[in-house]
């Protein structure tokens, strides 16, 4: 949950050696929209009755719809176990030669909610299907532990490297002996204020899965993630109390506003969710028959089985909304070796919308025209912003330290301004460099405009919600080169060390500067 959500302000002042920056606003004569176009990407599987694959399809046998409009198939190719095969589009029926299609796997490590030995089995069924990776997949490992995401693994083919890792997190600790205190706990609180508490610690690992997507959202081939869960619903009591039957649980369980976030993330960098119940046992599977009819003990079994069922009806829907599928109380050991298997045959749909960049969200539905076929793909997708492309690639530069090779950039950090009990105000400086900045006429002078971002991480792992400032710089002729223009601006932080990353972004050259830095007020 992030605890704390200061705004950047706004620009205070902005100097150079050159001259002072002259008051006006950038005219929309100024600034132009870069066209960029972009193709949807839809994984596709097709089954039959008896859920068998069916292969051999071809573009006509598909139907895609957006916001209910169909939608003509620019693209199209079947990939059978890792190979692709496009199709001429003049001669459908004939495919061309076989290509290595591979599939980026991301795995998340839920450390919050499972018991040691849960999570160690999971990574073992991990490590077990790693032979099934193909020569062009490659693999990446995240955990969290309530605080801090970490990055276990950057991206890589080596099996033996990712061996290794996944055999270091086993030694990681994993925390559902403290959760399971906590529910203890909260099991004599009011039933609002246990159901509050409970949601607040999933909201942090859905929103760290979250953020996850967002800091590996451009690897190569196919995109997948792995989430290993070690159970998310949020408050039972406050569940059953307003939805005691199964079939509306997903709303009743705050999935809108609570996990849609992560599948819409999902859906909108185009990454398949695979989910995995991370438990081995369960109280509903280790009561006797003859126990569950007995009073307290039959009522102790029933609101278990509503939470199991609650818990596999969240991981269910996270992955159905995607195109995947869910592995649900550690079915045998081949979990992981089913999802490679069920990402490496598919149908890839390629069309490309009339992107606007508003970061609206999209219905997309998938149809096959035989009778009897049944189609499964992701339901959405996001028409993502450059603004909100750009502070993805910041939270990264946060988060992991992982972002794009960044330009320079020189930021000062000056005492402490103002300070309260909790709080500091930290003013700094910006060193801007103007030469590769794009300076157009308009309403008498020369103009640029660029974006600020500031993105603080605190040593609890809050952060602050980032937000995007425009930084005007005007003159009264085109600066000479070799200038640089200093930003004054100051930022919000608790009492305690932080960790900082300062960006600008030019929306004319599309060029990223930022820098990291740790700030203690």
């Amino acid at each position: 949950m992030i605890l704390f959500k200061e705004r950047i302000p706004g620009i205070l002042t902005a100097l150079t050696a050159l001259a002072a920056p002259v008051a006006g606003q950038a005219g929309q004569d100024v600034f132009q929209d870069v066209i960029d176009v972009r193709v949807v990407n839809l994984e596709v599987v097709v089954t039959g009755k008896d859920d068998e694959r069916v292969t051999g399809l071809a573009p006509e046998d598909f139907v895609v719809t957006v916001d209910g409009q169909a939608v003509p198939i620019e693209y199209f190719s079947e990939i059978r176990t890792g190979e692709a095969r496009t199709y001429d589009s003049g001669n459908v029926g004939a495919p061309s030669p076989a290509r290595i299609e591979g599939t980026s796997y991301l795995v998340f490590v839920d450390e919050v909610f499972p018991l040691g030995r849960d999570r160690d089995r999971a990574l073992d069924h991990v490590i077990e299907g790693l032979p099934a990776l193909g020569p062009g997949d490659q693999m990446a490992v995240v955990a969290f532990d309530g605080k801090k995401l970490e990055m276990l693994a950057n991206w890589t083919r080596s099996s033996d490297a990712l061996r290794r890792v996944l055999e270091d997190a086993k030694e990681r600790m994993a925390h559902g002996l403290e959760e399971m205190a906590l529910a203890a706990a909260r099991a004599g609180m009011p039933w609002r204020a246990a159901a509050h508490a409970r949601r607040e610690r999933i909201e942090r690992v859905t929103l760290a899965a979250t953020a996850t997507l967002r800091s590996f959202a451009n690897p190569p081939g196919r995109k997948v993630m792995l989430v290993l869960s070690g159970g998310w619903p949020v408050g039972y009591t406050d569940t059953f109390a307003v939805s005691p039957t199964l079939a509306s649980l997903p709303d009743s369980l705050g999935y809108r506003d609570l996990y849609r976030p992560l599948s819409d993330t999902a859906n909108r960098l185009g990454f398949t969710l695979y989910t995995m119940d991370m438990k081995i046992f369960n109280f509903s599977a280790g009561v006797s028959a003859e126990h569950r009819t007995s009073g307290e003990a039959r009522a102790a079994f029933e609101r278990s089985f509503l939470r199991d069922e609650a818990e596999n009806t969240i991981l269910l829907r996270l992955a159905g909304e995607t195109g995947g599928l869910a592995f649900l109380n550690q079915k045998g050991g081949d979990a992981f070796s089913a999802m490679v298997a069920d990402t490496r045959s598919y149908y890839s749909l390629g069309f490309t919308p009339a992107w606007k960049g508003d970061d609206r969200r999209h219905t997309v539905a998938v149809s096959v025209r035989r009778v009897g076929l049944r189609a499964r793909a992701r339901r959405s997708f996001s028409d993502l912003s450059r603004q909100t492309e750009v502070t993805m690639m910041v939270e990264s530069a946060l988060i992991f330290d992982a972002a794009p090779a960044p330009g320079s950039l020189v930021v000062r950090v000056s005492e402490t301004a103002e300070r309260s009990l909790r709080r500091a105000l930290v003013p700094f400086e910006i060193e801007i460099p103007l030469d590769p900045l794009t300076f157009l006429p308009s309403s008498g002078s020369w103009q640029t405009e660029l974006e600020l971002r500031v993105a603080a991480e605190d040593g609890q792992g809050h952060r602050n919600e980032i937000s995007v400032v425009p930084v005007v710089l005007a003159f009264p002729q085109r600066p000479p080169a070799g200038r640089h223009a200093v930003y004054e601006t100051a930022v919000h932080l608790r009492n305690r060390k932080h960790v900082l990353v300062v960006s600008l972004f030019d929306p004319i050259s599309g060029q990223l500067w930022w820098t990291r830095l740790d700030v203690v007020p």
